[in-house]
């Protein structure tokens, strides 16, 4: 065809691709007015297939269904599909930039670029091979290197599905195959073909493997590993009967780990190289296992499992210990990449937003070549035109995407407009009804993702994959926004150095867009140039009301309390219903003890979030602090578990009913909930649901008195791990130590092991950052600590500003209750006083009913210590009003009544 005609709803601009399958090229969507690589079935497929055009329709068809079917951001997306006039067509994503073979054997690109490059093409053959696809067909030409530095796999044209990939492969019988293949031929690029495939046996992922292989190898070292002619029978004998030459014959710069697994990826028999592309990429990237993955396993204890790909459960299960914050799918991730650098100022509160918009950019026409898939191979396009503003965008300044329904339209702007607002649950709510408004509305279920993906992981979960299956009705500004998180999200193992360097190149295309900023801003590892950034976008946007709160969050993270009190006036100051921002100063209200401004800031959030859980949830815990009636306590609960999402809502009821029953003594009924709840998580793979389940019960065990049991439980947890994965996004969740410490003291662990994995665990948090953080020396060392002698080695191994930092934390009730419990031990009592004194005050004894009323008994022990008789006295008969008549016993309670007969306190 030639520019100008029209092919059904495009129009030709130019040929991008000739093969022997088809024709590629440039062509204008009038319908979704953008541009695509649109391929076409040559007349040739047609005689090669018998002269049956039908037939020749149907394998087109299937290829694209095998294509459509891998969703995965370094893989060419599939638009359309279709027939026009007989002729079968695929419209694919048009991508910007250069085939990876153009930087074979050019010197000007490091080695560690050229690594993460090949990462990302394994990365593709994963997910297909995941799909039961093979590509056969994996060479520089048909890798491209976005202008913005995305890799993208193209022309999966020849794939050949499989009944399986992984381990030994058999494939579907002819009718099954859903890939454009000619019959009884040679398929693929002789060079880079398995010496399975030269000989056409049954092929697997492995065939990819060892393309992969030879493309790491050339580009790599600048040539291939096989020297013969590329098409003479040399080339051939060689890649049956030689081994290439080492890597580091060739290049002296390739690290020694890369080598290896490349060469292994050579290797001519099937069963000697990785089993699966997964297992490649494990090995291809030491520098992502984690030292847990490295210890010496402890007796009976399993290797941990890598956190994967599939949804886990929601971490609202807690043990009195942690809650899942508000928070964008991608900050979650990164945030516990980067261990040092936790967020634990803020532990129930949105620390960030991830935007993105619905405006479709028009592409210029002007435009160079640029290479795409094509039926053989590549061709080449120009980059993009820059969409960078001329001044500030806010989000609500981008037009809707396209929609048939006005109810979706209506819902997603309002999203848009509550994210400005600074109320994130209003915000999940709409685009929750504009996706249900409409299915296919693709950005809805995006920002569902990225908005609400911290409040219930599972739903963002599966917005962000319906978002991947329908991102050819996305924006490519959209695209972008995908591209970027995708890395953190739906990869193994999660790079969320690669999703920080894609956010940043999107930021340096859109300069004025806000929400970019947003995103690349959130991915900065420096908390005061973050907050600089905000403020500067408030500066910009004076309506933008999430500015405000995320700064107040992070100036709460570095202890700087009065700080975010001012960024929370001025947030309510803008939106006096931005319920996010009431939601940070309520916690703040809780942890300082202002228990009756708790239950105003509250009472507000249900008043403007009539369908958040959060909101009654906070209710419910300002009512317990403030001695309403069981009743009005149980009915916030009630309301709060009929907004739960429904996947959570049994979880989230039994770990309230299992508190609630805590907090009357009732410990025969919280064991009863807590076991429960442990059954209630068969099917659940995340770890961090699990641990805070098992963590409840290894409390209620210990208060009971029943160490022996409490050790069993720790033990079992730590034995079955890993089999779950790991998800927790703050080490103070990830209590290994804690376990460990509890199966010790009944006998199951040695002192030698818990000194082992405490190291490894601080190795394993302390990587990114190179130092051990306040929240990590907690986990490890203070939340653990139950002697004197444990707590005198914990202080010893105290951060220099643990103390200074803590004491300006004031609301980190359980992070103060550790330190004052640790400063006790060790006898330091006029410095644990202070800690003890403000765990004792905080208004959350029902999210962590446990840890509060051990700090009232610790504030009696402390103040005894200080002679003060009768303000140890009420702190004591605060403690037996809680648990004096505990079912069955409760061990603290005893010890309290020993004292207050010993201090002869008046009854």
């Amino acid at each position: 065809m030639r520019p100008g005609e029209t092919f059904d709803r495009y129009t030709i601009e130019e040929l991008l691709g000739e093969g022997g399958m088809g024709s590629v090229y440039r062509a204008y969507d009038s319908k979704l007015h953008r541009y695509v690589a649109l391929k076409l079935l040559r007349t040739v497929e047609a005689d090669a297939t018998k002269g049956s055009g039908a037939q020749g329709a149907a394998r087109m068809l299937r290829e694209a269904r095998a294509a459509a079917a891998l969703t995965h951001a370094n893989a060419v997306a599939i638009f359309d599909v279709g027939e026009h006039e007989g002729n079968p067509y695929i419209a694919m994503e048009l991508v910007p930039g250069k085939p990876l073979r153009a930087y074979v054997g050019d010197e000007t690109v490091s080695v560690a670029h050229r690594v993460r490059w090949l990462r990302d093409v394994a990365r593709a053959l994963a997910a297909a091979h995941d799909r039961g696809l093979v590509h056969r067909d994996i060479k520089p030409e048909n890798v491209m290197i976005r202008d913005d530095d995305v890799v993208k796999v193209l022309d999966f044209g020849i794939a050949q599905k499989t009944a399986s990939v992984k381990g030994r492969a058999i494939p579907t019988d002819a009718a099954g195959l859903a890939t454009l293949t000619r019959e009884g031929a040679l398929i693929g690029t002789p060079l880079y073909m398995a010496p399975e495939q030269l000989r056409g046996e049954r092929l697997d992922g492995r065939a990819d493997q060892f393309a992969w292989g030879v493309l790491a190898y050339e580009l790599l070292s600048g040539h291939p590993p096989w020297r013969g002619d590329r098409r003479s029978h040399r080339l051939l004998a060689e890649i049956l009967t030689q081994d290439p030459e080492p890597l580091s014959s060739a290049t002296r710069d390739v690290p020694t780990h890369v080598e290896r697994v490349v060469m292994r990826a050579l290797s001519k028999a099937l069963a000697d190289r990785f089993a699966t592309m997964e297992d490649l990429l494990l090995e291809f990237d030491p520098s992502r296992d984690s030292a847990e993955a490295r210890r010496p396993r402890l007796a009976g204890e399993p290797a941990p499992a890598r956190r994967a790909t599939s949804t886990p459960a929601p971490n609202t299960v807690t043990g009195g210990v942690t809650e899942t914050p508000e928070r964008p799918l991608g900050l979650a991730r990164t945030a516990r990449s980067t261990r040092g650098r936790t967020l634990a100022a803020v532990a129930a509160v949105v620390l960030a937003f991830a935007g993105v918009s619905a405006w479709a950019v028009r592409v210029s026409t002007a435009r160079a070549p640029v290479a795409v898939t094509s039926a053989s191979g590549s061709a080449s396009q120009a980059p993009l035109a820059s969409s960078a503003a001329a001044k500030p965008t806010a989000i609500t300044d981008h037009p809707p995407p396209e929609t048939s329904s006005s109810e979706a339209s209506t819902a997603y702007l309002a999203g848009l407009q509550a994210v400005r607002d600074a109320s994130v649950m209003r915000a999940a709510g709409h685009f929750a009804r504009a996706a249900a408004a409409d299915p296919a509305l693709a950005a809805a279920h995006l920002r569902m993702a990225l908005y609400a993906g911290g409040l219930v992981e599972t739903e963002g979960r599966r917005h962000l994959l319906i978002a991947v299956e329908l991102r050819g009705k996305l924006t490519e500004r959209d695209r972008g926004f995908l591209d970027a998180v995708a890395p953190a999200w739906l990869t193994l193992p999660p790079d969320d150095a690669e999703s920080r360097r894609r956010f940043g190149a999107l930021l340096a295309r859109s300069p004025g867009d806000l929400e970019t900023r947003w995103l690349a801003m959130e991915q900065d590892p420096d908390r005061r140039s973050q907050i600089a950034a905000c403020a500067r976008m408030l500066a910009e946007d004076p309506k933008f009301a999430a500015a405000a709160w995320m700064k107040a969050s992070l100036e709460s993270e570095l202890g700087d309390i009065d700080a975010a009190s001012t960024s929370l006036d001025q947030c309510l100051a803008i939106t006096p219903s931005a319920a996010s921002c009431l939601r940070i100063r309520a916690m703040i209200h809780q942890g300082r003890g202002e228990c009756a401004a708790m239950e105003e800031d509250s009472r507000g959030m249900v008043a403007v979030e009539r369908d958040g859980y959060k909101a009654y949830d906070f209710l419910a815990r300002s009512l317990v602090a403030r001695a309403h009636s069981f009743e009005a306590v149980h009915e916030a609960l009630a309301q709060k578990w009929a907004l739960t999402p429904l996947g959570t809502r049994t979880q989230v009821r039994l770990t309230d009913e299992a508190r609630l029953a805590i907090l009357g003594g009732d410990f025969a009924a919280a064991k009863a909930r807590a076991n429960e709840l442990a059954q209630s998580l068969a099917s659940v793979a995340s770890e961090s649901v699990h641990a805070a389940a098992a963590r409840l019960l290894v409390d209620i065990e210990s208060e009971t008195g029943h160490i022996d049991r409490a050790a069993r439980i720790a033990a079992s947890y730590l034995a079955t791990r890993g089999a779950w994965n790991e998800d927790f996004d703050y080490p103070r969740e990830n209590a290994r130590p804690f376990f460990v410490a509890a199966a010790a003291r009944g006998g199951l662990r040695t002192a030698e092991e818990q000194r082992l994995l405490r190291k490894e665990w601080i190795d394993e948090y302390s990587e990114t950052s190179g130092d051990v953080s306040v929240d990590v020396w907690l986990g490890a060392f203070a939340i653990p600590a139950s002697t004197a002698e444990a707590a005198r080695e914990a202080l010893g191994a105290m951060p220099p500003d643990a103390t200074a930092k803590r004491v300006r934390l004031s609301y980190e009730q359980y992070d103060l209750g550790a330190l004052g419990k640790t400063l006790l031990l060790a006898g330091r009592v006029d410095e644990a006083l202070p800690f003890v004194e403000l765990a004792a005050a905080s208004c959350g004894a029902l999210n962590a009913p446990i840890d509060h009323t051990m700090a009232l008994y610790r504030l009696g022990l402390a103040r005894e210590a200080k002679k003060d008789t009768s303000g140890a006295c009420v702190a004591y008969a605060r403690v037996l009003e809680r648990w004096g008549k505990a079912r069955p016993r409760s061990v603290t309670a005893e010890r309290a009544r020993d004292h207050v007969a010993a201090l002869h306190c008046a009854p």
